[in-house]
């Protein structure tokens, strides 16, 4: 059970495919770029670029061949550092492309550009591809269903608050990692926050106790459920978020272990969204978290992974609902003033990366503003963030990063060319220079000569 929940814990991103073909686009593009701008320095200092063994001189794309065949070999035992090399290789082969197919010797010809764009594109087409598979339909991702359906005790001694609007499509993964915990002694509480899909059906159909709350946003969604709990601890996770089955037996077991404690959460790491940002969040996400803490004053804590006392939740007025983004570090700032917060980094839940599927930069701008605000003047921002509920990446996205990458390189191809032109022009005017010394000094031989034989 959980296979799939428990592969995605163990390493998320290091195994994954487009992890690899993300890899290897990289560094198709960054040996290209960079190759191709060496050249053109290397002229300009009136160098000669090239690779020379023995003084004989080896075209790169020799080299690149050499890479891209021994890259296989090496996916045992160095595999990300393989992908890497493959995508050198193919740079530098495909880099002169038209030396090694003889169709002509001209390196900054519009051919060779075409080449290199063909290419780079074919791997950015692979790589999408890729991404597109690992964005797997609901039963493909293991076997979550043992149990239908949930049974709300009268007197819980946890409450589970999953706030959700328009998830049908992740909410009965969710249900199904909550439904299947170790500890049974729950309410399972769905917030339908507006939804136009099947979210409410959804949740009543697997025993979930369904809250209506027309005011948009996550806070007023997490206050109505909140408010509306009868368990002394109350638990809250994300209708796109998967538990592990010890999820609320280690909360229970935290709240009985500290009697002072009026909230505990832990971190997460993405199912989905860029590989990059899948690979990357989980090495760092500890450290993030320690420097808001030094900078905030106390632990922040997400709202996908945290529980917190139902007392303390009262004594604090509950959530900020003016707040549309981090209304859960809100909310865990302000309950240090009745108790310990706690973040525990080995409770670890999954979510979807959906935020970031067009780029770690695109996903940042949402949060960046809001957490700058804070940081700087202590005030959070008000202002709503965009739906998101797809976890591809747009086509324009993709689109725009191939176009940007095909603009810089027709930009150093007629650099190159311009550079050449006039690396020509200045070897012709030496030239002639140097015929007009050997002229000149010709005549100033043969004057003095004739002055001495008179």
């Amino acid at each position: 059970m959980f296979m799939w929940a428990a592969h995605r814990m163990n390493g998320p991103g290091d195994t994954d495919s487009s992890l690899q073909w993300l890899l290897t686009l990289g560094a198709f593009w960054s040996t290209v770029l960079l190759t191709r701008i060496l050249e053109v320095w290397l002229a300009a200092l009136g160098i000669i670029p090239g690779i020379f063994i023995s003084g004989r001189h080896v075209h790169h794309f020799v080299v690149g061949f050499a890479l891209v065949v021994v890259s296989p070999l090496m996916r045992k035992s160095k595999k990300q550092t393989s992908w890497v090399l493959l995508g050198v290789g193919l740079g530098l082969v495909t880099d002169e492309f038209l030396f090694w197919t003889m169709l002509e010797f001209d390196y900054w010809s519009l051919q060779n550009l075409l080449a290199v764009i063909a290419t780079g594109t074919g791997l950015a087409v692979v790589y999408q591809r890729h991404r597109t598979a690992e964005c797997v339909d609901l039963e493909d991702r293991g076997d979550l269903h043992e149990k239908q359906s949930h049974e709300n005790p009268a007197q819980p001694r946890v409450s589970v608050v999953v706030p959700a609007y328009n998830e049908e499509e992740n909410l009965p993964l969710a249900l199904a990692s909550l439904l299947n915990q170790e500890f049974s002694d729950f309410e399972l509480i769905v917030v339908d926050n507006g939804s136009t899909d099947e979210t409410p059906v959804i949740a009543k159909k697997l025993g979930a106790k369904v809250i209506g709350e027309n005011r948009r946003g996550v806070a007023h969604a997490r206050q109505a459920g909140f408010l509306s709990s009868k368990g002394g601890i109350i638990a809250t996770t994300d209708a796109d978020t998967v538990v592990p089955p010890d999820w609320l037996s280690r909360i229970v077991k935290e709240f009985r272990e500290d009697t002072n404690l009026v909230a505990v959460g832990g971190l997460y790491r993405f199912y989905s969204g860029p590989p990059l940002v899948r690979a990357l969040f989980p090495r760092v996400a500890y450290a993030l978290w320690r420097i808001d803490r030094r900078i905030a004053g106390g632990w922040s804590l997400p709202g996908c992974n945290m529980a917190v006392s139902k007392e303390a939740f009262l004594k604090v007025g509950g959530f900020n609902a003016n707040l549309h983004l981090c209304e859960d570090a809100d909310l865990a700032q302000r309950l240090r003033s009745v108790g310990n917060v706690a973040l525990k980094p080995d409770l670890v839940v999954i979510t979807s990366g959906r935020r970031y599927r067009n780029g770690l930069m695109n996903g940042l701008l949402t949060y960046a503003p809001n957490l700058l605000l804070f940081y700087v003047l202590k005030k959070r921002r008000s202002n709503r963030v965009p739906t998101v509920r797809q976890e591809l990446p747009s086509r324009s996205s993709l689109a725009v990063r191939i176009a940007a990458l095909t603009l810089l390189l027709v930009y150093v191809f007629s650099y190159g060319n311009v550079a050449l032109a006039r690396s020509r022009r200045s070897v012709v005017a030496s030239g002639k220079h140097a015929a007009a010394r050997v002229v000149s000094i010709g005549h100033n031989s043969l004057a003095k000569h004739l002055r001495r034989r008179h």
